[in-house]
Protein backbone atom coordinates (compact mmCIF):
# COMPACT_ATOMS: atom_id res chain seq x y z
CA UNK A 1 0.00 0.00 0.00
CA UNK A 2 2.78 2.64 1.10
CA UNK A 3 3.94 2.04 -2.30
CA UNK A 4 0.59 3.06 -3.99
CA UNK A 5 0.39 6.12 -1.53
CA UNK A 6 3.94 6.72 -3.04
CA UNK A 7 2.79 6.60 -6.45
CA UNK A 8 0.26 8.65 -5.99
CA UNK A 9 2.07 10.67 -3.39
CA UNK A 10 4.58 11.17 -6.55
CA UNK A 11 1.74 11.97 -9.67
CA UNK A 12 0.43 14.36 -6.94
CA UNK A 13 3.59 16.02 -6.97
CA UNK A 14 4.40 15.31 -10.70
CA UNK A 15 0.70 16.97 -11.41
CA UNK A 16 1.35 20.01 -9.19
CA UNK A 17 4.62 20.46 -10.93
CA UNK A 18 2.73 20.30 -14.48
CA UNK A 19 0.32 22.30 -13.58
CA UNK A 20 2.75 25.02 -12.10
CA UNK A 21 4.97 24.66 -15.62
CA UNK A 22 1.88 25.51 -17.33
CA UNK A 23 0.88 28.51 -15.04
CA UNK A 24 4.07 30.11 -16.05
CA UNK A 25 4.04 29.31 -19.92
CA UNK A 26 0.77 30.94 -19.87
CA UNK A 27 2.44 33.47 -18.25
CA UNK A 28 5.30 33.69 -20.36
CA UNK A 29 2.93 33.35 -23.89
CA UNK A 30 0.88 36.54 -22.68
CA UNK A 31 3.94 38.21 -21.92
CA UNK A 32 5.30 37.74 -25.25
CA UNK A 33 1.94 38.55 -26.52
CA UNK A 34 1.98 41.80 -24.82
CA UNK A 35 5.71 43.05 -25.28
CA UNK A 36 4.59 42.21 -29.55
CA UNK A 37 1.94 44.25 -29.39
CA UNK A 38 3.61 47.26 -27.83
CA UNK A 39 6.16 46.87 -30.22
CA UNK A 40 3.17 46.86 -33.45
CA UNK A 41 2.07 49.79 -31.16
CA UNK A 42 5.42 51.66 -31.00
CA UNK A 43 6.00 50.88 -34.76
CA UNK A 44 2.53 52.37 -35.86
CA UNK A 45 2.94 55.36 -33.60
CA UNK A 46 6.61 55.70 -35.48
CA UNK A 47 5.01 55.49 -38.54
CA UNK A 48 2.02 57.87 -37.65
CA UNK A 49 4.83 60.60 -36.51
CA UNK A 50 7.00 59.74 -39.28
CA UNK A 51 4.09 60.78 -41.56
CA UNK A 52 3.23 63.52 -39.55
CA UNK A 53 6.96 65.17 -39.96
CA UNK A 54 7.56 64.24 -43.68
CA UNK A 55 4.02 65.97 -44.60
CA UNK A 56 5.23 68.99 -42.73
CA UNK A 57 8.73 68.80 -44.59
CA UNK A 58 6.47 68.74 -48.03
CA UNK A 59 4.43 71.39 -46.51
CA UNK A 60 7.74 73.34 -45.97
CA UNK A 61 9.06 72.82 -49.13
CA UNK A 62 5.99 73.72 -50.80
CA UNK A 63 6.06 77.16 -48.70
CA UNK A 64 9.76 77.69 -49.42
CA UNK A 65 8.51 76.94 -53.74
CA UNK A 66 5.67 79.39 -53.44
CA UNK A 67 7.90 81.85 -51.44
CA UNK A 68 10.51 81.66 -54.35
CA UNK A 69 8.22 81.72 -56.82
CA UNK A 70 7.08 85.03 -55.31
CA UNK A 71 10.08 86.40 -55.11
CA UNK A 72 11.21 85.70 -58.25
CA UNK A 73 7.70 87.20 -59.98
CA UNK A 74 8.08 90.35 -57.60
CA UNK A 75 12.15 90.89 -59.13
CA UNK A 76 10.06 90.45 -62.39
CA UNK A 77 8.29 93.11 -61.29
CA UNK A 78 11.26 95.38 -60.38
CA UNK A 79 12.89 94.34 -63.22
CA UNK A 80 10.11 95.68 -65.65
CA UNK A 81 9.13 98.68 -63.47
CA UNK A 82 12.87 99.66 -63.90
CA UNK A 83 13.20 99.26 -67.70
CA UNK A 84 9.43 101.31 -68.08
CA UNK A 85 6.60 98.30 -68.39
CA UNK A 86 4.11 97.58 -66.20
CA UNK A 87 3.61 93.79 -65.82
CA UNK A 88 0.77 91.92 -66.52
CA UNK A 89 -1.15 89.42 -64.74
CA UNK A 90 0.90 86.03 -64.67
CA UNK A 91 -2.22 83.40 -64.51
CA UNK A 92 -4.52 83.51 -67.56
CA UNK A 93 -7.82 81.57 -67.88
CA UNK A 94 -8.67 78.76 -70.08
CA UNK A 95 -8.98 80.65 -73.65
CA UNK A 96 -6.63 83.63 -72.94
CA UNK A 97 -3.12 83.83 -74.06
CA UNK A 98 -0.32 86.11 -71.72
CA UNK A 99 0.50 89.20 -73.09
CA UNK A 100 3.38 91.51 -73.05
CA UNK A 101 3.34 93.90 -69.73
CA UNK A 102 1.79 97.06 -71.15
CA UNK A 103 4.16 100.00 -71.68
CA UNK A 104 4.90 102.19 -68.66
CA UNK A 105 2.97 105.85 -69.90
CA UNK A 106 5.07 108.53 -70.64
CA UNK A 107 6.42 111.02 -68.62
CA UNK A 108 5.57 114.69 -68.91
CA UNK A 109 8.60 117.35 -68.21
CA UNK A 110 7.05 117.73 -64.77
CA UNK A 111 8.02 113.94 -64.19
CA UNK A 112 11.05 114.22 -65.81
CA UNK A 113 12.36 117.00 -63.11
CA UNK A 114 10.46 115.30 -60.34
CA UNK A 115 12.85 112.22 -60.39
CA UNK A 116 16.18 114.08 -60.86
CA UNK A 117 15.36 116.45 -57.89
CA UNK A 118 16.28 115.31 -54.70
CA UNK A 119 14.39 117.00 -52.04
CA UNK A 120 10.33 116.73 -50.96
CA UNK A 121 7.30 117.55 -52.80
CA UNK A 122 6.92 121.14 -51.60
CA UNK A 123 10.59 121.92 -52.25
CA UNK A 124 10.72 119.95 -55.61
CA UNK A 125 7.42 122.27 -56.74
CA UNK A 126 9.45 125.83 -55.76
CA UNK A 127 12.15 124.98 -57.38
CA UNK A 128 10.19 124.11 -60.60
CA UNK A 129 8.03 126.91 -60.22
CA UNK A 130 11.63 129.06 -60.45
CA UNK A 131 12.95 127.77 -63.31
CA UNK A 132 12.56 129.43 -66.62
CA UNK A 133 11.49 128.38 -70.25
CA UNK A 134 14.66 127.96 -70.82
CA UNK A 135 15.78 125.70 -68.16
CA UNK A 136 12.50 123.81 -68.85
CA UNK A 137 13.51 122.97 -72.26
CA UNK A 138 16.01 120.33 -71.04
CA UNK A 139 12.98 118.30 -69.37
CA UNK A 140 10.55 119.38 -72.21
CA UNK A 141 13.02 117.33 -74.42
CA UNK A 142 12.92 113.97 -72.06
CA UNK A 143 9.47 113.95 -72.35
CA UNK A 144 8.87 114.10 -75.82
CA UNK A 145 11.73 111.56 -76.16
CA UNK A 146 9.66 109.31 -73.69
CA UNK A 147 6.94 109.94 -75.56
CA UNK A 148 8.20 108.21 -78.54
CA UNK A 149 9.67 105.32 -76.66
CA UNK A 150 6.03 105.06 -75.50
CA UNK A 151 4.66 105.04 -78.86
CA UNK A 152 7.09 102.34 -80.41
CA UNK A 153 6.33 100.10 -77.31
CA UNK A 154 2.57 100.26 -77.16
CA UNK A 155 2.35 99.74 -80.92
CA UNK A 156 4.55 96.91 -80.13
CA UNK A 157 2.40 95.71 -77.15
CA UNK A 158 -0.82 96.05 -79.07
CA UNK A 159 0.16 94.14 -82.24
CA UNK A 160 1.58 91.46 -80.08
CA UNK A 161 -1.73 91.61 -77.66
CA UNK A 162 -3.97 91.34 -80.76
CA UNK A 163 -1.49 88.12 -82.33
CA UNK A 164 -2.14 86.49 -78.35
CA UNK A 165 -5.99 86.81 -78.83
CA UNK A 166 -6.19 85.67 -82.35
CA UNK A 167 -3.77 82.78 -81.34
CA UNK A 168 -6.00 81.73 -78.10
CA UNK A 169 -9.27 82.51 -80.21
CA UNK A 170 -8.21 79.43 -82.43
CA UNK A 171 -7.23 77.36 -79.83
CA UNK A 172 -3.32 77.72 -80.33
CA UNK A 173 -0.65 76.93 -77.35
CA UNK A 174 -0.75 79.73 -74.37
CA UNK A 175 2.11 81.60 -74.10
CA UNK A 176 4.05 84.38 -72.88
CA UNK A 177 5.01 87.03 -74.98
CA UNK A 178 8.57 88.84 -74.79
CA UNK A 179 9.85 91.88 -76.09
Amino acid sequence: MWSDDEDVGDKGVKGELYAADNKNSKKDKRKQKQESRKKELAEETEDVATRKVNKKKEQKESHKSNARAAKKQHAEEEKHKQSGAKVAASSTTAGQAKTLPKPEPARNPLQCFLDETPGTKEEQMAKWKALTEDQKKDYKDQAAADKERFKKENDAWQKATKEAEEAASKGGKKERLRM
